[in-house]
């Protein structure tokens, strides 16, 4: 972008190299606090949930440091079985923060998820020609009926060096955050 932001530089920019799925980071969900920017983005695989990662920058275009992934005690590394797909402050509380996630694939067997990761890894990667799996194999998985997706809202807490994290709450209050 440009300086003021009206227009497009005709460069473009790399923030997270990796080099095949499940790696690859799409959903981008980008929040500023305290004057930090944050990202919190997904692994590539269609929609099966996996883990989410947060990065912090200066500025909106980076250059972003990876903080590592963004849950804690979720055992299925699967953004307790979601994608975060916006985060946003609360209008009324000076730090609260609020991601909400889709849960694309609600009736999914989450013991299948590190089978249908690694599918993905294998499927972009050199090792694809050496191995007898294929697309079908890891999507038979996605035949489910999307229409029926529901959300998880979850506040997100930041430690002492401005990491952010989410946990599971069965129920939670905005009260209960500042």
């Amino acid at each position: 972008m440009t300086d003021d932001y009206l227009d497009v530089l005709p460069e473009y920019s790399l923030h997270f190299k990796y080099d095949a799925p499940p790696a690859t980071r799409e959903s981008p969900s980008a929040f500023i606090r305290d004057g930090k920017h944050y990202l919190i983005t997904s692994g590539c695989t269609g929609y099966h949930p996996n883990p989410s990662m947060i990065a912090v920058a200066d500025k909106g275009d980076g250059p972003w440091t990876e903080l590592g992934g963004v849950c804690i005690g979720d055992d299925t590394k699967s953004t307790f079985h979601s994608q975060v797909s916006c985060v946003f402050k609360h209008p009324k509380k000076e730090n609260l923060y609020i991601a909400m996630a889709d849960r694309w694939l609600s009736d999914l067997d989450l013991s299948k998820l590190p089978w249908i990761t690694e599918g993905y890894r294998i499927l972009q990667s050199k090792d694809a020609v050496e191995t007898d799996l294929t697309w079908q194999d890891v999507w038979q998985y996605s035949k489910r009926n999307i229409s029926k997706a529901t959300y998880v809202w979850l506040p997100i807490e930041f430690d002492e060096n401005g990491v952010g994290h989410i946990r599971w709450y069965d129920e939670w209050k905005i009260e209960d955050f500042d």
